[in-house]
Order: structure tokens, then C-alpha cells, then sequence
């Protein structure tokens, strides 16, 4: 939300310092859940107003993304019930059953997570993928070089990798037989969650290659 203005004051070091109201309320939350005494956040430690100062520290940014015990991404506030959908993710339980063919694990996934595929919650599910933090360019960096990585959206929070799991399993097909009421409303369909998807293979792979 780099575009927003400053409206919003913290304390940091015992100074004001204006900022988003979309980053006010993001750490707030990432506060409130976590133990976490110390964050980097790029929009308060790197001079936003300066270009001589931001080359430099943004050509460096891999190495703090890679050397950082975890990242956390503040999708936004509860908006659209995407809160609820990233509870109803939070609490799928994942099958056993990954070396049986698709369709079997699909069925089997199905009946662990009535909640996620309630079609009530389709477009909840199709909100939270709309986030601007899935179209943003920084997240091929922050996402790529981490070791782990938290989804918060209001107070609700998923671990990254339990995301993961749940988006290589959800197509259209997972809320209901034809496909939800009101699908074809939906602008760019699961879109983000595909370009996260796409960027988690690529990172896989850069692994398998380093180890």
C-alpha cells in the first residue's frame, strides 16, 4: 500500500513517525500475536524519501529476507470474511493419502474440510486471493529468500506452509457441484493464490538444487 498517505503516528525510538494507516494496523496485530521484540519493515527502515539511500539498502534486501527467522504478511484487515476464510484454513487438517491420484486425495480432502468448502465461503475465499499483497512485486524477495512465513488478515493468522498445502488442493470444483452460484462475477479467480503457488515451485526448486 506504498501509495497511501502518512495519516496515521507511531513511536519509534521515542520519536513520532507518521505512516499508513494500512501499516499502523498491521503491526498492531503482528504485536498482538506474536512475541516478536524486533521487526524490519522496509517502509520505516529504509528512507522512503530518499532514492540515493533506497538503491543501495533495496540491492541488499535478499540478504535480510534470508538471514530473518521468519516474515510475516499483513494481508490487510477482516474484510469480505477473508478472516474466516483463513480460519477455515487454518483448521483443515491435512490427508495422509498424498501418493493416491488426484480425484481420491481431492475426495478425501473434501470430507476433513467441510468448513474451508462450504460454499458459503467461495467468495470469502476468492476476496483473500484478490489481496494486494499477492500482485505486489516485492513478494517474489520477501517470499523467495525466507525460512518461514506467517499470513495474518485482521487478528486471524495461517502458517505459510499449511497454506500451501491447502492451495495445491482448492479448484472451483472443492465448494460445490456445479460450480458455486456467482462464480463468474469473480474478477481474476484464485489469481493471487496461483502466482503464490507458481513462486513456492520455483523456491522448491532452487532448494533441491542447493542441497
Amino acid at each position: 500500500m506504498g501509495l497511501d498517505p502518512n495519516t496515521d503516528s507511531i513511536l519509534c525510538d521515542d520519536l513520532d513517525l507518521n505512516v499508513t494507516s494500512h501499516l499502523q494496523e498491521g503491526l498492531r496485530n503482528i504485536f498482538a500475536i506474536s512475541n516478536c521484540p524486533r521487526l524490519w519493515v522496509d517502509a520505516i527502515c529504509i528512507n522512503q524519501a530518499s532514492d540515493i539511500e533506497k538503491a543501495p539498502q533495496v540491492a541488499k534486501m535478499h540478504h535480510i529476507y534470508r538471514k530473518a527467522k521468519g516474515i510475516y504478511v499483513w494481508l490487510g484487515r477482516a474484510e469480505d470474511q477473508s478472516d474466516e476464510a483463513i480460519t477455515a484454513i487454518k483448521d483443515v487438517v491435512i490427508p495422509p493419502d498424498t501418493d493416491k491420484e488426484f480425484p481420491f486425495r481431492m475426495t478425501s480432502f473434501k470430507s476433513r474440510a467441510q468448513q474451508l468448502f462450504d460454499v458459503s465461503l467461495f467468495k470469502s475465499v476468492a476476496a483473500l486471493s484478490r489481496r494486494t499483497w499477492f500482485r505486489r512485486l516485492w513478494i517474489a524477495q520477501e517470499y523467495f529468500y525466507s525460512q518461514s512465513v506467517e499470513f495474518l488478515c485482521g487478528t486471524e493468522t495461517v502458517d505459510g506452509s499449511k497454506l500451501l498445502q491447502v492451495l495445491n488442493n482448492l479448484s472451483l470444483y472443492s465448494f460445490s457441484r456445479p460450480e458455486p452460484p456467482g462464480y463468474q462475477e469473480e474478477k481474476a479467480l484464485f489469481l493471487g493464490f496461483q502466482v503464490l503457488t507458481d513462486l513456492n515451485k520455483v523456491k522448491e526448486m532452487h532448494r533441491g538444487v542447493n542441497n
